[in-house]
C-alpha cells in the first residue's frame, strides 16, 4: 500500500500509557511518520527552537498533538507561546485531551487549536479516531512544507469504498448519531461550487444548518447578526473560506475575525481553488483550521467534505454556542 506521505507527529504527553496508545494508532495508518515525543510544554518549546536553529534530531513537525494536563508548563500556556512566535505559529495543533470541559473547549479555539479531541481510553476507537485525523490532515489538507496531496493507490481507495459500502449497510445509524449537529457558513461567490458543496453534505448526510455567503461583507454582516442573536444566523460552528472573491479576499476576512475576541474561537477552513506556497503560508499563519485544495470531480468533492466532516463533527467537539453569550460578546464588532 502506498502510503499517505512523509509525515512529521510531535506528540507533547507526559503519560506513557497514552504515549503508547497514542503512537500504536499512527502505526496502524497509511503514514511513513515520524514521531516526535515530549513530555512536558517546556520540553516542546525546547524541541521546537532547536529545530528553528537546524537541529536534524528535532525536525520541523507538520502537525502537533498536544495534551492539556501536565506537569509544570500546562498544554494551553505551551499552546499560547508557540502561537505567539512567528516561527511556529502556522504549525497546526490539535488539543489531545480527557478533560471535556466546556472552557477547556473554548480556551483552546481562541488560542488557536486546529481541533480539539477527547481521548478514548479504548486502542480500538482511538484508531478509529486517528485514523480520521490523519486522513484529514494528511490526505485532505495541504500543509505548508507540502503542497500536494499524497495520492493513495487504487488498493487502498478501493478498500475506502468498501468500508464506506459496510458502514453504509450495518453501521449507519450509529455513525449519524455520532455526527454532532452542527452550523456551518459558507463563504464562497462562485454559485457553482455553493452548489457542489451542498450537493456534497446532502448525498454524506450531514446533519448540519447550512447558511452561504457570496463574499467577504456578506459574511461580516452575518456575524455582526449572530452576536446580535439574530435567529436567522445562528452563530456558525465551523467557516469554510474561499479566498479568491471580489472585494475583500478570503485572507482578510480571516485575518479580521481572527483578531476579534469574539470570533477567534471559530475555526476556519480554507477551501480553494489555489494551491499556492504563499497562500497556504499565509493562510496557516493567520491561523487557518485546515487548507483544502476544491477538487475538480464530484465523486472527489463528495470524498473531501466526508473526510472534513468526519473530522470537524465526528472526531473534534466545538464550542457549545447554545450557552447565553455575555454582554461583550453580543455588542462585538466584526469588521
Amino acid at each position: 500500500m502506498e502510503t499517505l506521505g512523509s509525515t512529521i507527529v510531535l506528540l507533547v504527553e507526559d503519560d506513557p500509557g497514552d504515549q503508547k496508545l497514542i503512537k500504536y494508532a499512527l502505526s496502524h495508518q497509511p503514514l511513513n511518520n515520524s514521531l516526535k515525543v515530549v513530555g512536558t510544554g517546556e520540553e516542546a518549546l525546547e524541541y521546537l527552537e532547536a529545530g528553528n536553529n537546524g537541529d536534524e534530531e528535532k525536525p520541523r513537525p507538520d502537525l502537533i498533538l498536544l495534551d492539556l494536563n501536565m506537569p509544570g508548563m500546562g498544554g494551553k500556556e505551551f499552546l499560547r507561546r508557540m502561537k505567539a512566535d512567528p516561527k511556529s505559529c502556522d504549525i497546526p495543533v490539535v488539543i489531545v485531551s480527557t478533560s471535556n470541559s466546556e472552557s477547556d473547549i473554548e480556551d483552546t479555539y481562541k488560542l488557536h487549536a486546529a481541533g480539539y479531541i477527547q481521548k478514548s481510553p479504548s486502542p480500538d476507537e482511538l484508531r478509529r479516531i486517528i485514523r480520521k485525523l490523519t486522513h484529514y490532515w494528511f490526505a485532505t489538507s495541504l500543509m505548508v512544507k507540502r503542497k500536494y496531496q499524497p495520492q493513495i493507490d487504487e488498493r487502498e481507495r478501493i478498500q475506502q469504498q468498501n468500508d464506506i459500502s459496510e458502514q453504509t449497510s450495518k453501521e449507519r445509524e450509529q455513525l449519524m448519531n455520532e455526527y454532532k449537529a452542527a452550523t456551518i457558513l459558507l463563504v464562497e461567490d462562485d454559485p457553482g461550487d455553493r452548489k457542489l458543496i451542498k450537493k456534497s453534505l446532502n448525498n454524506n448526510r450531514i446533519i448540519n444548518d447550512l447558511h452561504t455567503c457570496s463574499n467577504a461583507e456578506e459574511a461580516i454582516e452575518y456575524l455582526q447578526k449572530s452576536f446580535a442573536s439574530d435567529p436567522e444566523c445562528p452563530m456558525p460552528d465551523l467557516v469554510l473560506l474561499d479566498l479568491n472573491m471580489p472585494g475583500m479576499g478570503g485572507k482578510e476576512f480571516l485575518r479580521s475575525i481572527k483578531e476579534k475576541e469574539c470570533t477567534e474561537a471559530i475555526p476556519v477552513v480554507i477551501l480553494t481553488t489555489s494551491d499556492s506556497d504563499k497562500d497556504i503560508l499565509e493562510s496557516y499563519r493567520l491561523q487557518a483550521a485546515g487548507y483544502i485544495k476544491k477538487p475538480v470531480s464530484l465523486p472527489e468533492f463528495q470524498r473531501v467534505v466526508s473526510e472534513l466532516t468526519d473530522y470537524w463533527f465526528v472526531v473534534c467537539k466545538h464550542v457549545e454556542h447554545s450557552r447565553e453569550l455575555s454582554n461583550e460578546r453580543n455588542f462585538c464588532t466584526v469588521s
